[in-house]
């Protein structure tokens, strides 16, 4: 027949003791608390929430997880060594306890204690419907953080366009109105010379360009009519 080492025994024992508490009732406190935590929303856990959680529950953790302190538990769950616990290794921690479960599961099962492992198995599967919860409420936290991220550069991109724009348009009326004023001015200048280059008769009211060509054409004018009245005075002497 077969016969179970002193030392499995009294393992399988500790685990029956073990997991015959209450264990679903303490993953979903420790989820509660660790989510109370981060009433930021962040999504991480520091060294000071993890003392808080270990002062609560230290029994619970240390039967668990066999660690004598925060700093043990942080050490253990701390897989990219910033003292923080990450969405991901929050999960991991019912992952461990999951895992080991199910190694207990097992051993009751290899020492034909079917009962005691059946018990242990339906406490694993609820424990899985819970991460599997977990898990969806911190990857929608995740996609929240992200996309409100998204919007926020979206936004600054859009008002560093708009500020560019307003500078650009600003910019180009400025232009625009200075050289209308030069314009205006050269325009205003041209005039003034146009002015003092005429000179304005009060007894003909017209205007005589002091210009040498169009003066000249102007005499010439003048001399084909005197032409033509003496031509005209002549006739009227024969008639």
């Amino acid at each position: 027949t077969f016969k179970e080492p002193t030392q499995v025994k009294f393992s399988l024992a500790h685990e029956r003791r073990l997991f015959s508490q209450d264990v679903i009732k303490f993953c979903n406190t420790l989820w509660t608390v660790m989510r109370k935590a981060d009433f930021r929303h962040t999504g991480i856990i520091d060294e000071e929430v993890i003392k808080i959680v270990f002062a609560k529950h230290a029994k619970s953790l240390k039967d668990y997880f066999k660690v004598e302190n925060a700093a043990d538990f942080i050490a253990l769950f701390d897989i990219d060594r910033d003292n923080l616990l990450n969405e991901d290794e929050q999960i991991l921690i019912f992952q461990v306890l999951k895992y080991r479960m199910e190694k207990a599961a097992e051993a009751f099962a290899v020492s034909k204690q079917y009962p005691i492992s059946r018990q242990i198995w339906d406490k694993v599967r609820i424990i899985e419907k819970m991460i599997l919860e977990w898990q969806d409420e911190l990857r929608s936290n995740i996609q929240e953080k992200e996309l409100q991220d998204y919007m926020e550069r979206g936004q600054k991109k859009l008002d560093e366009f708009l500020d560019d724009w307003d500078q650009k348009i600003n910019q180009c009326r400025e232009t625009n109105r200075k050289k209308l004023r030069e314009m205006d001015e050269k325009h205003r200048n041209e005039v003034v010379q146009l002015e003092s280059d005429c000179i304005f008769t009060e007894n003909t009211r017209e205007l005589r360009p002091m210009n040498t060509k169009i003066k000249k054409m102007e005499n010439l004018e003048i001399l084909v009519a005197i032409n033509e009245r003496l031509e005209e005075a002549e006739k009227l002497r024969k008639k």
